[in-house]
C-alpha cells in the first residue's frame, strides 16, 4: 500500500476526525474517497527498529482490514506508550473495526 496521508489531510484529520482509544493506542479516523494511513510515533517510544516494525505491522493490519470494509477510511495511528509496552496492535485494530462496524 503506497497511500500515505498528505500533510493537509493529516492536519485536517487530527482536527476534524472521530477518535477511538483502545488501551494505549489512539486512532483518529474519518471516511474518504481514497484510503490513507498516517502515524504519530516519536523517538521516545522506541528505537528506529521498533518504530519501523510497529508501522509495518500496522500497515499490514490496515490493508487486511480495508478488504472487509465498504467505506474507505483515513486513519492515524498514535501509540501512547513505549512500543514494547503496546499490547498488540492486532487487538487494537480488531477493536477499532468492530467499532466501525457498529457505526
Amino acid at each position: 500500500m503506497k497511500t500515505s496521508l498528505t500533510t493537509t489531510q493529516f492536519n485536517y484529520l487530527i482536527k476534524n476526525s472521530e477518535v477511538f482509544i483502545y488501551n494505549n493506542m489512539k486512532f483518529y479516523f474519518g471516511f474518504s474517497k481514497k484510503a490513507a494511513l498516517g502515524f504519530i510515533v516519536n523517538k521516545k517510544l522506541g528505537s528506529a527498529v521498533e518504530r519501523n516494525g510497529f508501522k509495518r505491522k500496522c500497515r499490514s493490519l490496515y490493508s487486511s482490514l480495508l478488504k472487509n470494509q465498504k467505506k474507505q477510511i483515513n486513519l492515524i495511528v498514535y501509540p501512547r506508550s513505549k512500543l514494547n509496552q503496546v499490547a498488540g496492535p492486532k487487538k487494537a485494530f480488531d477493536a477499532l473495526f468492530l467499532h466501525l462496524g457498529h457505526d
